[in-house]
């Protein structure tokens, strides 16, 4: 997954090494550390994961669902609309 200011990019990849430089000031402290999950250790680890839901948009992505469109995220605000 990839993120931009529309949401998340989902991407199969060899390798990726995450880029810091680009956080605003103060979020570099938000960020203890990062390592790469399966799905399954994903969706049982008691971790806080942003954003939530995403082990489940995970799981459908990778048993083969290939959207028209965005998938609306369990974590979005409806509200706003």
């Amino acid at each position: 997954m990839a993120t931009t200011p529309e949401g998340l990019i989902f991407r199969r990849t060899a390798h990726c090494e995450p880029d810091f430089s680009g956080l605003e000031d103060g979020e570099d402290r938000e960020i203890s550390r990062y390592e790469w999950l399966s799905q399954a250790d994903l969706a049982a680890t008691d971790a806080v994961v942003f954003p939530v839901g995403l082990a489940g948009v995970l799981e459908r992505l990778l048993a083969g669902e290939r959207p028209d469109g965005p998938i609306e995220p369990p974590w979005a605000d409806r509200s706003a609309r």
